[in-house]
């Protein structure tokens, strides 16, 4: 499952990013595209189909509206989770969720990754995900520390994370992906690593194994935060983790 940035359409991002993985050499096929309904109860509009033979469906979600409210994506997520539960049986499932997307699966997987109705989350990887709202380091607080503590500056959003993180799966594999651009700046063009790392020490003190994988633009490229889903180093790495690594 792919989840969608805070545009709430997968058309610019996450699509790329489905196409290019399902192209490389796996078993996983193209699925169906999900658009959660906000304002009417979280009703889905599908498009795409799911044979039989495709036993790796890769599935991207979006909302109607776009938005960057953790809280919509959580039950945008929960409403697909349901539909592939009752219409295909699925028996688990990995979701990688982008920008704000990322936040939402993370609040989606606190509150019901242990529920017992649902099948389980195999993998969690959040590429380039914002759980902080922007927030920086303080003066001579380091990337370092944060890792180990968590961050000093706390928005609304991560102090919901820190809270209930403990309410998650110890058993699901939990990837954080940065990009670095330039070269040093801990920053991805649009959100800086103090956010985007700001819950690596929450997955650590829950049990999660948790791995952190940093990119950089080779000679001639110029991907950001926007653009970060057509990035063939993200790609590959995706790639490897959802239909390569156990």
């Amino acid at each position: 499952m792919y989840v969608t940035g805070s545009s709430g359409s997968p058309k610019n991002n996450i699509s790329h990013l489905v196409q290019a993985v399902t192209n490389k050499n796996n078993a996983a096929k193209p699925g169906l595209t999900v658009i959660a309904e906000t304002g009417n109860k979280y009703k889905l509009r599908i498009t795409g189909k799911i044979d039989a033979s495709n036993k790796y469906p890769a599935i991207a979600v979006g909302t109607d509206h776009g938005t960057n409210n953790h809280e919509i994506y959580q039950y945008a997520i929960k409403a697909t989770i349901e539909y592939l539960a009752a219409h295909y049986n699925v028996p688990w499932y990995n979701i990688l969720g982008y920008s704000s997307g990322a936040g939402g699966a993370m609040r989606f997987l606190i509150n019901y990754s242990q529920d017992k109705n649902l099948p389980p989350a195999k993998k969690f990887v959040a590429l380039d995900g914002e759980f902080n709202r922007k927030e920086k380091l303080r003066t001579n607080e380091t990337m370092e520390s944060l890792y180990q503590n968590g961050p000093e500056n706390k928005s609304a959003d991560y102090n919901y994370f820190e809270k209930n993180y403990s309410k998650m799966d110890k058993g699901i594999h939990v990837y954080l992906m940065a990009l670095d651009t330039p070269v040093g700046s801990d920053f991805d063009g649009v959100l800086p690593w103090s956010d985007l790392f700001s819950v690596y020490n929450l997955f650590e003190k829950n049990g999660n194994i948790t791995e952190k994988f940093t990119y950089t633009n080779s000679p001639g490229e110029r991907y950001s935060h926007g653009s970060i889903c057509k990035m063939p180093a993200a790609q590959d790495y995706i790639e490897k983790v959802f239909y390569h690594s156990t």
